[in-house]
């Protein structure tokens, strides 16, 4: 094995790493909001953290592939039409806790579906992973 393959399984072990101790930290700090929303019956910061971490937890999985694509020449681009089409039921699924805490954010159906705190979880983990992989680099046309 050459040295730069070595480094780079260093600098990937590393990552992995640092996505553990993140989401450790994140539960703790989970836990935490939880005991402070009860204690002063304040739920917005809490059902916040809980959306917003799961999406930053899969735009962190997908670090890797997209500093690899930034190494590579080409255009940047982004795949709006995916994003349309799979991130935003996605969306719609990850902030289903707000719904209870913004007045004016309504449903157009009801949220027994999305009643499972994992649902909601996975989609926002999907959804940050999916935001950040869809973006590409294409190669210039040669004229």
């Amino acid at each position: 094995m050459n040295n730069k393959k070595i480094i780079s399984y260093m600098f990937g072990f590393i990552f992995m790493n640092f996505i553990i101790v993140s989401t450790y930290i994140g539960a703790y700090f989970d836990a935490w909001l939880f005991k402070y929303s009860g204690a002063t019956y304040t739920i917005y910061p809490y059902s916040v953290y809980k959306v917003m971490y799961t999406i930053i937890i899969g735009l962190l999985l997908g670090m890797p592939g997209f500093l690899g694509l930034v190494r590579t020449d080409g255009m940047w681009s982004y795949d709006w039409l995916k994003l349309i089409f799979y991130g935003a039921p996605l969306f719609y699924v990850a902030i289903s806790p707000l719904v209870f805490i913004i007045p004016y954010l309504k449903y157009p159906f009801g949220l027994a579906i999305f009643n499972y705190s994992l649902v909601q979880q996975l989609s926002g983990v999907i959804l940050g992973y999916l935001a950040i992989s869809l973006i590409k680099k294409r190669q210039r046309d040669l004229e």
